[in-house]
């Protein structure tokens, strides 16, 4: 009788025999028939003969695999779950089996023990320094590291950007550049960038002549081009000076005269210029309508309506107005249009309006006079305590023929009122009698002789 589907033998009827029974070859026979096909269905130990029908195993568990070795019971396969089996070692797994592919497991491993590795190459391969980061090495040295925070490095193990190369640096085609991007052809390299729409390209061209170009958009538009020569364009393919900008219908460029001196003039998009604006050697020179309006020249004089500026500060005009100073608020508010500092940086001569009345001050902030000069000499001061000189505080000769002060005159006596001026009085010279008159108390005062 064959075992049932669960492979469960049971004897055939009427066994065992029963004790006085005599022993007949009709039955006897037809048993050990029977015993002798169920040992050939079962597997030799000693491997004698194969398999002829699927070998089904229990599920088993992580710590003790279905399918295991008589001397490490923990190590070998077992089913986990639908679809889904596991090969572990002492009760480890090790490496996963399901229906859509194969997962492994592996040791962390080291960078001369790369934990995946060519069978005739094992210091060569990947390998796990520290969780969530991967390594790979070649010839048992780290090459590359990707961390946990996404970094890439290369040539570094502790990557501090999204791609981070380390070198020997070095520009010199000599092996050490710290990252080269090349064609298929050998001869130019790139670089590029991209984003959602736009990106930055950089590219190498030796076909010609070792050109840098840099390009963005998705119509791969050219921005700007450092040529073989040290041109820098933007806005242009053909830099015709170390500098060549074109923004519109405008250009602007640098170039030099070959004798050292910088030039930097306006032009127009078809390379003529309009020397509006031009920078010739050590002078900054303005132009508008093709005329020099203004100049800084090597000693750091600023003319303007002169290009021989002989101060500072050389305004020269036509114009009565050759030179104005115009605030927006009053001295009140801090607006001061002229300042004059000494060298120590103290302010003294000062000029503001006032906030009432607008008044024009003219002081002095250090606590020293305010001197009126003409020739070099002085003619009339206003001392600190507030004393008006006229003069240059100094005896005048009896034969002296300048230096006196004057007033004015009228021809008869005043009659007239003064406009009041607190804590002032007019005077005034009668030349009719040749006497001095001053206003005081609502009337003319004669002051004799």
């Amino acid at each position: 009788m064959p075992r049932n589907a669960s492979g469960t033998y049971s004897l055939p009827s009427g066994n065992p025999v029963s004790s006085g029974t005599l022993i007949d070859s009709n039955w006897a026979n037809n048993t050990l028939n029977d015993l002798a096909n169920e040992v050939t269905d079962s597997l030799s130990r000693s491997a004698e003969g194969g398999m002829l029908a699927p070998l089904r195993l229990t599920d088993g568990v992580q710590a003790t695999p279905s399918l295991a070795f008589t001397n490490e019971p923990s190590t070998g396969l077992y089913r986990a779950g639908t679809n889904e089996a596991w090969f572990v070692t002492g009760g480890n797994q090790v490496a996963k089996f399901t229906s859509t592919g194969m997962e492994g497991r592996f040791a962390a491993g080291a960078a001369a023990t790369p934990s995946l590795a060519a069978y005739n190459d094992v210091n060569t391969g990947l390998w796990f320094p520290a969780a969530d980061t991967l390594a790979a090495s070649t010839g048992g040295s780290e090459r590359l590291r990707v961390d946990s925070s996404g970094n890439l490095g290369i040539g570094t193990s502790s990557p501090a950007y999204r791609l981070h190369v380390a070198g020997t640096g070095g520009f010199a085609n000599n092996g050490n550049e710290n990252l080269w991007l090349i064609d298929t052809s050998g001869n130019r390299s790139s670089l590029q960038v991209s984003g959602t729409t736009n990106f930055f390209n950089a590219n190498i061209d030796s076909a010609t002549h070792g050109q840098y170009v840099w390009r963005s958009s998705s119509a791969y538009t050219e921005r700007m081009r450092l040529d073989s020569s040290g041109n820098l364009g933007i806005g242009t393919s053909s830099p015709g000076g170390k500098l060549d900008v074109i923004t519109g219908i405008a250009r602007w460029r640098i170039t030099n005269d070959g004798s050292g001196n910088v030039i930097q003039e306006a032009l127009d998009s078809a390379g003529t210029a309009y020397s509006d604006h031009k920078l010739y050697g050590l002078n900054l020179i303005s132009y508008t309508s093709g005329t020099e309006r203004m100049r800084l020249d090597s000693s750091g004089n600023l003319g303007i309506g002169t290009s021989s500026p002989g101060t500072r500060l050389h305004s020269k005009s036509a114009q009565a107005d050759n030179l104005r100073l115009e605030g927006t608020t009053a001295r009140g508010s801090g607006d001061v249009f002229a300042s004059f500092f000494d060298p120590t940086g103290r302010k003294g001569l000062i000029g503001y309006a006032a906030s009432v009345d607008d008044t024009f001050f003219v002081a002095n902030e250090m606590n020293a006079q305010l001197a009126f000069q003409t020739n070099a000499i002085t003619r009339a001061s206003i001392t600190a305590a507030g004393n008006f000189c006229a003069g240059a505080q100094s005896a005048l000769a009896t034969t002296a023929t300048n230096g006196f002060l004057y007033v004015p005159t009228c021809a008869g006596t005043p009659t007239g009122t003064p406009t009041a001026i607190t804590g002032m009085a007019p005077i005034v010279v009668n030349t009719t009698n040749n006497k001095l008159y001053f206003y005081s108390g609502g009337a003319w005062r004669d002051a004799g002789p």
